[in-house]
């Protein structure tokens, strides 16, 4: 299999293999937590830069 089709592959099959394997959807998300803010820790700087604002 090519490069080319293991990616549409993947684009097809990796949305409901996320939503029926919590296993691989934990993985991908220590992957990508690396990378990528939390919800969460997006959340706190959005309240933060917002609180800010207010007090200008």
């Amino acid at each position: 299999m090519e490069n080319q089709q293991l990616t549409q592959l993947i684009r097809q099959e990796l949305p409901g293999l996320l939503r029926r394997d919590r296993g691989l959807r934990e993985w991908v998300l220590q992957l990508t937590r690396e990378r990528y803010a939390d919800k969460g820790e997006t959340e706190s700087r959005f309240d933060r830069v917002l609180d800010e604002l207010r007090r200008l």
